[in-house]
């Protein structure tokens, strides 16, 4: 089992990040795994929805299902993971300095091949994903809070 997580401050509203990370559309500019993505039951960013995911990893392709368990509004959405990907994951928002957000990613579970023969550095690697798709959500979300001029 590997278990990772990355946290940002984010300069936007809780309201304004939340707003991107519910645009499945927005999804593959900021998650660098995944290249497809789309709900295939339930309604949006909603428990017991499922998504289908498509991507890859490390030259790896990827196809996984996400079943979204527990969604608290500008708060909380939480993941169960099978296909490719297993395990859970949580994207969660809180009131960050200056009235912006903290995200705070995190991801559990077993380690994709070819690194479930190594753990540290498949969680090294998770981190180092999670904090590369943190700064990629922070611009689009900062991009989206600017005043228009």
């Amino acid at each position: 089992m590997v278990a990772f997580a990355a946290e940002i401050d984010i300069a936007a509203p809780p309201h304004l990040v939340w707003r991107v990370l519910n645009d499945v559309a927005l999804e593959p500019r900021w998650m660098l795994t995944t290249r497809e993505v789309s709900f295939i039951g339930g309604n949006g960013y909603s428990r017991g929805s499922r998504m289908q995911r498509r991507g890859s990893f490390f030259g790896y392709k990827l196809d996984w299902q996400s079943d979204i368990v527990e969604v608290v509004p500008e708060r909380l959405i939480a993941f169960d993971h099978s296909g490719a990907v297993t395990g859970s994951s949580r994207w969660e928002l809180s009131p960050g300095p200056d009235a912006g957000t903290r995200v705070r990613f995190s991801s559990d579970g077993p380690a994709p091949r070819p690194l479930n023969r190594f753990p540290a550095l498949a969680a090294w690697a998770g981190r180092a994903g999670l904090n590369g798709d943190l700064r990629r959500l922070k611009q689009l979300a900062e991009q989206r809070a600017k005043p228009a001029a």
